[in-house]
């Protein structure tokens, strides 16, 4: 479904744009092999360290390092603001889906597809292009990476903060759970 692969391409691009360090990446979750620290050294050239030594007081400043997490805790200190959602299916761009977890939190999904689906929960995301749908190496992670710099150097990432919280806050179980009744009544009245 995700690739650490393509958010390690994509760190990449974004550390080639800030050559004079300042970014700090973090992937984490499963499955855990593919985020092992020696492993991803041997095969990328940018800098990994584990998240488990991530200093909140550390100056990070003049770096770009990539915190790598297999344990899928998350440090403390550590806010993501760009959230890479960047699905495929097989060896194609997936279309048919959408994210569940994009509007779980107070971040900027960073996708190739969601079926529109930012659209519907009136997210702010930045897409990142793609030649082929059926060609997952197509994805264009220089122009992502030139988006989110943009984004960022700009400032108004911490809008689009803003906005993406105040819609996670309406966009909650409650919430969902609700439009599934809503969708079941309309079935159910349908016969």
């Amino acid at each position: 479904m995700r690739s650490v692969k393509h958010v390690v391409k994509l760190m990449e691009e974004i550390f080639k744009l800030n050559k004079n360090g300042n970014v700090i990446g973090y992937i984490g979750g499963k499955p855990a092999e593919e985020l092992d620290i020696e492993k991803l050294c041997k095969l990328y050239s940018i800098n990994f360290e584990l998240a488990e030594n991530y200093n909140p007081n550390a100056d990070y400043f003049n770096e770009n390092v990539v915190f790598v997490d297999n344990l899928n805790i998350q440090p403390t200190d550590l806010d993501i603001t760009f959230n890479t959602q960047l699905y495929y299916y097989k060896n194609g761009i997936r279309t048919g889906e959408s994210s569940g977890s994009a509007h779980t939190s107070a971040s900027v999904p960073v996708v190739l597809e969601m079926n529109d689906a930012e659209n519907v929960e009136n997210l702010k995301v930045i897409k990142i292009p793609y030649g082929s749908k059926d060609d997952i190496e197509s994805i264009d992670f220089a122009s992502g990476a030139r988006s989110i710099s943009e984004l960022i150097q700009s400032g108004e990432y911490k809008e689009w903060l803003d906005h993406n919280f105040e819609q996670s806050r309406k966009i909650n179980n409650t919430f969902i759970a609700g439009e599934y009744i809503k969708l079941f009544k309309t079935l159910v009245s349908y016969k």
